[in-house]
């Protein structure tokens, strides 16, 4: 990957296809092929290896992803939007009052408490985050948080499950987990951090619950970004996507294959966000 951000596509090229070679069942060095053709302007090749990819590790999110933008490259939009119908596959819901509290905003309250109480053990160090701090374990806030954000999920999973239009052979519906984990962490970001673009590789689901938002936000500050893939190029034929500006106590589901970023905000206060992946135990 060095060498292809370096510039040396051919060096990058021939390293890959060795690595393929030798270890011809690694998924990762299939993604890397992908990520190596898009920058030498060959989507051609960048489906190829991520159709390779999927047929190594069947609805892999990185996989996918990649060959949704190599569908968008190549000019197949009917294919691209089966992979990101953002429209069907992007849903946002209001919570119900968890049990335990008298309202949304008093669970959304005591949740950001608890996070704040856990300043000494925040971390930064997050790779997509710049600026802002990390929790990692949402879970961890207390038992009722715990209970009242997992029934709220689970509530809005299922909900999501109802409404897409989505058939029966696509990936969404055909990754379902026999049995769900689901794993959480909450970011704080003051003005003028955000979080970079990403995919979440070992979800099948992921999504976003928000507690907190700077007050007097004008869109799309503070914005949700849904769809570009950063090795997009193509302008005939624009990649999917989604701009969002959710309010306090909602929660946003999408496939973990779909890229997702930030738009910082400027002024006071601060946008806090639960993150969190569904997957197979």
């Amino acid at each position: 990957m060095l060498l292809d951000a370096l510039g040396h596509a051919p060096d990058a090229t021939q390293s890959v296809n060795r690595a393929i070679h030798l270890a011809p069942a690694d998924v990762a060095y299939r993604h890397l092929a992908s990520q190596i053709a898009f920058s030498d302007g060959d989507p051609w090749l960048a489906r190829r290896h991520a159709e390779a990819a999927l047929c190594l590790k069947p609805r892999d999110p990185r996989a996918l992803s990649d060959l949704g933008l190599a569908l968008v490259e190549v000019g197949d939009t009917a294919g691209a939007l089966r992979l990101m119908d953002l429209d069907d596959l992007v849903r946002v819901y209001d919570i119900a009052t968890p049990k335990g509290f008298d309202s949304v905003e008093a669970f959304n309250q005591a949740l950001v408490a608890a996070f704040d109480a856990r300043a000494t053990a925040l971390s930064t160090t997050a790779p997509t985050l710049v600026g802002g701090v990390r929790a990692p374990d949402t879970f961890a806030f207390g038992a009722a948080i715990a209970a009242a954000l997992n029934t709220a999920i689970r509530a809005v999973l299922a909900r999501y499950l109802a409404d897409i239009k989505a058939p029966a052979n696509h990936p969404v519906r055909l990754g379902q987990p026999a049995v769900m984990d689901i794993v959480s962490w909450t970011n704080a970001m003051p003005a003028g951090a955000f979080e970079r673009p990403h995919i979440h590789d070992a979800a099948w689901i992921s999504g976003v619950f928000y507690p907190e938002m700077p007050p007097g936000l004008k869109a799309p500050a503070g914005a949700l970004v849904l769809g570009p893939h950063p090795k997009a190029r193509s302008r005939a034929f624009p990649h999917p996507h989604l701009t969002l500006s959710p309010r306090p106590g909602q929660i946003v589901l999408f496939p973990a294959h779909v890229y997702h970023q930030t738009i910082p905000f400027e002024g006071p206060g601060r946008r806090v966000s639960v993150a969190f992946d569904i997957r197979e135990i």
